[in-house]
């Protein structure tokens, strides 16, 4: 859930804090903030949210004392779609990362990048389904890699409420049911890869550390 509400110069800035239901994400940039609340409850306004937070938090109730005009509340829903050949899935379209510690601006953008990529190389006559094999192949490593930091991240608080357990828990039976590819010894092998721009098929050095190459 979110909320924005007029702000002052004395607290621009971002910070991120845990509370007993979760953690929380503050952005001010002086005349505006917004702050993001991730938890386990559905059945709480987002609104209320806020004040479950603060009264939890003295600081943050503080900090908000002199902010002025009611909260904007509204709660943040996944949405899944299915998309068609042949259009691709793009930024958080394509693979969206746990935004408390995975690389959710950068992963965003170098989707991006790597799909002007894919698209260079398809006007450029390349091989759609070499393309789209890259795509995924870097789409599943990224995912793998994500999830498991997650795992490792929310097992650390685990014990201090249910939210966290749960969070490690399931990030964790997310981590080891990744697809990942089966290397088992070193091997040159012909793998999509970028190279100046383009994916091309190319030789390279393949081992269980890099099964990608």
């Amino acid at each position: 859930s979110c909320a924005a509400s007029p702000s002052s110069q004395a607290h621009a800035g971002t910070s991120v804090g845990l509370w007993s239901e979760g953690w929380y994400w503050i952005v001010d940039d002086g005349e505006r903030a917004q702050i993001q609340l991730v938890g386990q409850s559905r059945a709480r306004h987002p609104a209320d949210w806020v004040n479950a937070l603060v009264a939890e938090r003295p600081e943050l109730a503080q900090r908000f004392r002199d902010w002025k005009g009611p909260w904007v509340a509204r709660p943040a829903y996944a949405r899944l779609a299915n998309l068609a050949d042949p259009l691709l899935a793009v930024g958080d379209a394509a693979m969206a990362v746990d935004p408390l510690s995975g690389h959710g601006v950068y992963e965003a953008l170098r989707s991006a990048d790597l799909h002007a990529s894919a698209v260079r190389t398809l006007l450029a006559g390349g091989d759609a389904d070499l393309i789209r094999q890259y795509l995924t192949d870097r789409r599943n490593e990224t995912w793998a890699r994500t999830v498991s930091v997650a795992a490792d991240l929310y097992a650390e608080p685990a014990d201090s409420s249910p939210f966290w357990r749960d969070c490690a828990h399931a990030y964790r039976q997310l981590a080891d049911e990744a697809p990942r590819p089966r290397v088992t010894q070193s091997v040159i092998a012909q793998r999509p890869v970028l190279d100046d721009g383009y994916i091309r098929e190319k030789p390279v050095v393949v081992t269980p550390s890099a099964p990608r190459g």
